[in-house]
């Protein structure tokens, strides 16, 4: 491909497809109609002869050739960005900046290690700190006060005047988990054997039942509880030691199913979905240095994901990320 023939407004489309997984999504980003952004994307097709976008339900997926060209397209933009910008500029190959990330343990192991290797390639000299939320299913607002971000399952939308902005990034459902040598282990597990067998709880705070045991009231039952953690990553380990049933969200399990000896089973009662989602200030919005973090962050999420699938809430004052 010759590049005095490479359009710059193929490439902002591209990042806009890559974020949205929507050609509707990414037109409003971008400006255009949709029948442009629709002709925009097969200009992209033939340009790097690969499909690059292709449907996964009611998204878009991006190839394995798109998730090669997410990053260098993305750096190459920000190089642009800051050249014709005429505010202080940001270079992140040398910033020494420090960034906090109010969050869950849940969510720090499975961000953290895609995102550190990218700091470390991107720019060495950055810190993170990580900072517990003081509640898991409860807006942000008092640790954005202090933290640059908030990553976690917050409600949606956004209520009117809340002073944040944010993007949601994926769907996560919870499943049961029983070590392979339970007794219950080669057996259906039905309502009765699931609020019979001791249950590991997880307290992240005192304020409320929590999913599970919102759920199981709702239904005029009780559960058998045999131990009460506060942190959601060790459950997995303590169900593999014990005779006790643990509810993870499914990622989880998945990742430490084969190691610890587990058996993944679906839960007896509905639990609604919740959806993962990244916050900020809305003083951000605007500033270089934390655009360039909230691009980074997006671009090496790819390969936590187990289905290519991202969700983007277009609820009101629920704002997406203008990398």
């Amino acid at each position: 491909m010759n590049i005095s023939e490479l359009d710059l407004n193929l490439l902002l489309g591209f990042e806009a497809l890559l974020i949205e997984r929507s050609v509707s999504g990414a037109a409003r980003r971008v400006h255009l109609s949709q029948p442009a952004m629709s002709n925009l994307l097969s200009r992209l097709r033939k340009t790097f002869g690969d499909p690059l976008f292709q449907k996964a339900g009611r998204r878009m997926a991006p190839t394995e050739r798109a998730r090669q060209l997410a990053p260098p397209i993305g750096i190459a933009l920000n190089v642009i960005r800051k050249a014709i910008d005429d505010k202080p500029s940001f270079d992140p190959s040398t910033a020494d900046v420090r960034y906090s990330i109010a969050t869950t343990d849940y969510a720090e192991s499975i961000i953290l290690p895609n995102l550190l290797r990218a700091m470390k390639s991107h720019s060495p000299h950055l810190t993170l700190q990580i900072k517990r939320l003081k509640g898991i299913f409860d807006l942000p607002v008092a640790e954005l006060d202090h933290c640059d971000f908030a990553l976690g399952f917050f409600p949606l939308p956004l209520p009117p005047g809340a002073g944040l902005a944010g993007t949601a990034l994926w769907q996560e459902r919870f499943v049961g988990i029983i070590s392979k040598r339970h007794p219950l282990a080669r057996k259906k597990i039905g309502l009765r054997q699931f609020l019979s067998a001791p249950h590991i709880r997880v307290d992240y705070s005192e304020e409320r039942p929590g999913l599970l045991g919102d759920a199981i009231e709702k239904i005029g039952r009780r559960r058998k509880v045999g131990l009460i953690v506060p942190h959601l990553v060790t459950v997995p380990f303590l169900a593999a030691r014990s005779e006790m049933l643990g509810i993870v969200p499914l990622r989880l399990a998945q990742s430490l199913a084969p190691t610890l000896g587990l058996r993944i089973f679906e839960l007896p009662l509905a639990l609604p979905p919740l959806t993962m989602c990244l916050m900020w200030h809305h003083r951000h919005q605007h500033e270089a240095a934390h655009r360039w973090f909230r691009s980074l962050f997006l671009f090496t999420l790819g390969p936590v994901l187990t289905t290519p699938e991202r969700l983007h809430s277009p609820a009101n004052g629920f704002s997406r990320p203008r990398i």
